[in-house]
């Protein structure tokens, strides 16, 4: 896996990678997703916490205790969208804002084919402007089909130079429409699970989330506890981190994702809410 230095280019979104992946992923070209915080992660190493959001080039309010977004409307005190660079020299597409658009139906994203897009296909991340550290964080949505493509809803933290990277991963990979991928990672370590869900997740709306405490991670599908760590395997992410939505192609990694053949229409992943709350139980969760 190449690492690109935190030296790049000011404003730069690629100046991080996301580590290794499950199934042969040797890359994911990472977040910073968004101008925000690709300028944050250039102006703090030792507190990236204390710089976010730099929309305007002003600090960003602090962490909300919990929301219930059901994307009536994009709010931009939450969320902002990665637009005009790729999340890897694997991934097929760009991403672009005009790929995330929100109404009365919810949140969608589209991994769509375009001419102009230097790999031929454009997508959509929408990114947490704050940081969060525990909680539970959940979706009521509806990924695509496909091989070769990967919807998910995921927590984030970039690496400094004391730390290592924290991410948390609800992830569907289109090939096999049945199956869900629960993954955490520290580091360049990970501990990836894969769960047989007992529907198609690409045929209806469903409650998928984890709740992130100090000594455990439990995923849920449909408010049911699907699987749980306790930090055996692998010591727990602990740092604060953004939350993020996305869809992307590939055809680098097939040994995870399957070979990507575009059926000739959009791919469209439909979130009806994405909320942060105390619990699974607790008033506020999707």
């Amino acid at each position: 896996m190449t690492h690109r230095s935190q030296d790049s280019t000011p404003l730069s979104p690629q100046s991080q990678t996301r580590g290794p992946r499950p199934g042969g992923r040797t890359g994911r070209g990472a977040p910073p997703p968004l101008p925000f915080l690709a300028l944050a992660s250039r102006l703090t190493l030792a507190c990236p916490a204390a710089l976010l959001g730099l929309a305007g080039h002003g600090l960003a309010a602090a962490a909300p205790a919990g929301f219930n977004d059901h994307f009536s409307t994009l709010d931009r005190t939450l969320w902002d969208t990665a637009n005009g660079w790729f999340e890897g020299d694997w991934a097929l597409c760009e991403w672009r804002s005009s790929q995330i658009t929100t109404g009365p139906g919810g949140l969608v994203i589209t991994l769509d084919a375009n001419k102009d897009a230097k790999r031929g296909f454009i997508s959509g991340q929408l990114g947490s402007r704050s940081l969060f550290q525990y909680g539970y964080f959940s979706a009521s949505m509806m990924p695509p089909a496909g091989s070769g493509v990967d919807t998910s809803l995921f927590t984030y933290s970039l690496a400094d130079k004391d730390n290592p990277s924290n991410e948390i991963d609800i992830e569907f990979l289109g090939k096999d429409t049945h199956a869900v991928q629960f993954t955490y990672h520290v580091g360049d370590k990970q501990y990836p699970k894969t769960i047989q869900l007992p529907f198609d997740f690409s045929e209806g709306f469903h409650r998928y989330g984890f709740n992130w405490e100090a000594n455990a991670i439990t995923w849920y599908v449909d408010g049911k506890v699907a699987y749980r760590v306790d930090g055996s395997p692998l010591s727990l992410p602990s740092r604060p981190q953004h939350l993020f939505a996305e869809v992307l192609n590939s055809n680098s990694l097939k040994g995870w994702l399957g070979p990507f053949a575009w059926p000739g229409h959009p791919l469209k992943a439909r979130y009806q809410c994405v909320s942060r709350s105390a619990g699974p139980d607790q008033p506020g969760a999707c």
